[in-house]
C-alpha cells in the first residue's frame, strides 16, 4: 500500500505542474511577448515543458506493470467517469 501512495503523490504532483504551466503559463506567454518573438519563446517552451514527459511515462509504467492486463479497465472506467462528469455539467437546471 506505501508504493501506491508513492505513486499516487507522484501522480498528483505531476498533473499539478501539467495542468499549470500548460494553461496558466501559456497565456502569461501570449499577454507578455511581442508577436514577433511568439514563434521562438514558444519553442524554448515546449521544449523545456516536454521535458517532464518521459518523468511521468516513467511513474505511470510502474502502474501499466501493476494492473497488467487490467489497465484497459481501469483507463475504461476513468474515460466514462469523466464522460459522465461532462455531461452532468452539461445538464442545465430544471
Amino acid at each position: 500500500m506505501g508504493k501506491l501512495r508513492v505513486v499516487v503523490g507522484v501522480a498528483l504532483v505531476y498533473g499539478f505542474y501539467t495542468a499549470r504551466m500548460g494553461i496558466r503559463m501559456m497565456t502569461i506567454v501570449q499577454n507578455v511577448t511581442e508577436v514577433a518573438y511568439l514563434g521562438r519563446v514558444f519553442s524554448i517552451w515546449f521544449l523545456c515543458f516536454d521535458s517532464m514527459h518521459p518523468f511521468g511515462s516513467f511513474v505511470f509504467g510502474f502502474i501499466s506493470d501493476w494492473f497488467n492486463h487490467g489497465t484497459f479497465f481501469v483507463l475504461g472506467g476513468l474515460v466514462l467517469f469523466g464522460l459522465l462528469v461532462v455531461y452532468l455539467m452539461g445538464r442545465t437546471p430544471e
